[in-house]
């Protein structure tokens, strides 16, 4: 039978590491025996708790340094000793976010700053210098902010293509209504600007700092003429141009003499010799006076009458052919005249000029095969006059009766006007029917028994003229009569 021994625990005297002359590292106790020889490094840790025996800088308690290694046997490698370190793609010193590395030193192309906000474009870290480029540089987060580069723009509140210098903004591109010129003189109107057109509006357009009438560059004066009369009316030969209306000025250019008051477009004639209304002709016969009264045509309200009471006066006749021998008498107070197949007409003497004048008489016709009666006028010859004539009067001829206007120039007879046929003109029965012509500066009107029937526009230079005045007849069988010619201004 065993007993069980009692199991005795030796305690050992301490062990140190010593060297020998082999160089390994001895293991002894506290009185110098060698226990073992296991420290291959000489570390002063024996294999058994150094974690590589190999190499000195590697035992328990050994300083952790970054070397890969596990220095103080601890069993992690490092620790506490790496860094994440951030891919620095673009190489401007600045890492992204987006890869990243840890270890002890910095790997290929890393860095330990994460900030920058586009690792892709080399101009923008943290600190860069911001320029107009659409990219937000310093990452800042804010493109073009403070770029180093901007340019000031000016407010162009009118919108003429020049600012101000009241209102401005620092920026890469224009703000809106902003411009990079600043010479506007007036930026709240639109027509003032550097080179603008200067006009007369009370404005520096041009912005050269003279306005109107002081500024050479004036583009559209008004044109002034000189009013040296006072009538209203300017001098066309004595104008002036410029914005505004000079003393002793008018617009109006349209005066013929400026030396006279009574002398402009639209005056009256004063029958003196002068062309008062400024219508290119002083008023013809202004000197005459064809009724004796010390009255000249031109203002005389009745010129001339006749009534053939008391004769004719200085009437002549003119026969201008037919086949018959005209046969013209003062009959009971009228001037009468029948005869068959002849042309003529009985004349006053020479009434002088006027530019405007009424022709009236009274005729009565017998209803006895009779043609052509009338008033002439204009007469200075039987080649030269003008004639109102009434046609068939009693349309004996049944192809009813007309009113024709007539002039005859140099012995050539051309119908200017006739009526139209809308008026009947004939007289079924002998009665006494009132003929008029009237002339004016611009028209011939004919009017039968009270009904305006011809107006012609005539054209034609002043004076057409009174000359001698006539009455008509051609081939009246029955005969005709005449009475009460009066001839008025106008």
């Amino acid at each position: 039978m065993y007993r069980a021994l009692p199991v005795l625990f030796l305690l050992l005297p301490a062990c140190r590491e010593t060297e020998g002359d082999s160089g390994k590292g001895l293991v002894v106790d506290d009185t110098g025996s060698v226990i073992t020889d296991t420290d291959g490094d000489g570390d002063g840790f024996a294999d058994d708790v150094d974690c590589d025996d190999g190499d000195v800088t590697v035992y328990p308690g050994a300083a952790e340094v970054c070397d890969g290694i596990d220095n103080n046997c601890n069993g992690d490698v490092d620790e506490g000793l790496l860094e994440t370190w951030y891919l620095d793609y673009d190489g401007d010193g600045y890492g992204g976010t987006t890869v990243s590395a840890t270890a002890c030193a910095a790997p290929l192309m890393h860095v330990a700053d994460n900030t920058d906000c586009d690792d892709l474009d080399a101009t923008s870290y943290p600190g860069a210098t911001e320029i107009c480029d659409g990219i937000d540089n310093d990452c800042n987060g804010d493109a073009d902010s403070d770029a180093t580069d901007a340019s000031t723009w000016y407010l162009d509140y009118d919108g003429d293509g020049y600012g101000g210098t009241a209102v401005s903004a620092t920026a890469c591109a224009a703000p809106l209504l902003h411009v990079a010129d600043n010479t506007d003189c007036n930026d709240l109107d639109a027509t003032s600007y550097p080179g603008a057109p200067e006009v007369c509006d009370s404005a520096d357009n041009d912005c050269d700092g003279l306005t109107d009438d002081d500024d050479p560059d004036v583009t559209n004066p008004a044109t002034w003429y000189a009013d040296t009369d006072s009538d209203g009316y300017g001098d066309p030969g004595s104008s002036v141009q410029q914005c505004e209306m000079p003393s002793g000025s008018v617009s109006d250019s349209s005066d013929c003499d400026d030396s006279l008051s009574k002398v402009h477009p639209g005056a009256p004639e004063t029958c003196e010799g002068l062309d008062n209304d400024c219508d290119g002709h002083i008023v013809s016969g202004w000197q005459d006076d064809a009724d004796g009264d010390g009255v000249v045509n031109c203002i005389d309200s009745s010129i001339y009458s006749q009534d053939f009471e008391s004769g004719w006066d200085d009437w002549t006749t003119e026969d201008l052919g037919g086949g018959n021998a005209p046969n013209w008498s003062i009959t009971s107070g009228y001037l009468y005249e029948a005869s068959n197949a002849a042309l003529s007409y009985a004349l006053s003497g020479d009434l002088g000029e006027v530019d405007q004048f009424t022709i009236s008489v009274e005729i009565f016709n017998n209803t006895n095969a009779n043609n052509y009666s009338g008033i002439v006028f204009g007469y200075t010859d039987p080649l030269n006059y003008w004639y109102l004539r009434w046609s068939d009067p009693t349309n004996h001829y049944g192809s009813g009766a007309d009113l024709k206007l007539i002039q005859v120039a140099m012995g050539a007879s051309t119908t200017v006007a006739q009526d139209d046929g809308s008026v009947q003109l004939y007289t079924a029965t002998a009665q006494w029917i009132p003929l008029t012509v009237q002339v004016t500066e611009s028209e011939i009107i004919g009017t039968w028994n009270g009904i305006e029937i011809i107006r012609h526009v005539h054209g034609m230079a002043l004076p057409l003229g009174l000359d001698q005045v006539g009455l008509s007849t051609f081939d009246n069988d029955g005969g005709v009569y005449y009475d009460d010619l009066v001839i008025t201004n106008p």
